[in-house]
């Protein structure tokens, strides 16, 4: 059975956010990323909407473990520019609030990079 730790237990309950765009960057057609690995017990376990695929976009960058998430009363991010441990990032400044109802939010949308 795959280790759970306590990081992970607390966003086990954390409800999925899947609008239809990339929570982070609000490109379109996003694919669906576990918040915990599934490979860590996180199969059942919430999900958020992020463009890209495991190698690329906002996706890769969490795969890579240099985009986080949060949730205390809603989900949140931060991008790092190199790879970090979750519990290294909760240190860290600078979490924004994820896109959870209004595209529009986003100022400058990108340019469907690495799409």
């Amino acid at each position: 059975m795959a280790h759970v730790n306590e990081y992970h237990k607390a966003l086990m309950s954390a409800p999925s956010l899947t609008p239809g765009w990339c929570v982070v960057c609000g490109a379109p057609y996003p694919t669906r990323h576990h918040v915990v690995r599934r490979s860590q017990g996180g199969h059942d376990g919430p999900v958020l909407h992020l463009h890209g695929s495991g190698t690329r976009g906002c996706h890769g960058d969490a795969e890579r473990l240099c985009l986080h998430f949060r949730f205390d009363r809603g989900w949140e991010y931060l991008r790092t520019p190199e790879p970090l441990r979750y519990a290294e990032a909760l240190d860290l400044d600078g979490w924004r609030p994820c896109a959870s109802a209004d595209p529009d939010r986003f100022l400058n949308p990108p340019q469907a990079a690495g799409l």
